[in-house]
């Protein structure tokens, strides 16, 4: 191999190693990117997870909260029925009584 065949090989040689160079660059810069992204969407995917977290907490507090005043409003409600129950039973009374005294009078002062 003459001296000038060599010099074209190594000058082939180093082409090559220079485009190799420059993918090798171009991938690590892509890389370096996509790890970029990679933490920030993690990050703000943490960011998040916290935050419904915190909302869930808030959310939980709030229907424990709901939930005890529905059992109150339930516990008024039945002490109210039971009173309108007993309210009805007097007024039956009294018009069962009602009904009675104009029976009465109506035979002592027929």
């Amino acid at each position: 191999m003459a001296d000038k065949d060599l010099l074209v090989v190594i000058s082939e040689m180093l082409r090559k190693q220079d485009q190799q160079t420059e993918i090798l660059r171009e991938t690590n810069s892509t890389l370096t990117q996509f790890m970029g992204v990679s933490v920030k969407q993690f990050e703000q995917q943490h960011k998040f997870n916290e935050q419904q977290q915190e909302f869930n907490r808030q959310q939980q507090e709030f229907n424990k909260q709901q939930q005890e005043f529905n059992t109150k409003f339930l516990e008024q409600n039945h002490k109210i029925v039971d009173r309108l129950d007993s309210i009805e039973e007097k007024l039956v009374h009294v018009v069962d009584m009602t009904d009675r005294i104009k029976r009465l009078e109506n035979a002592v002062f027929k």
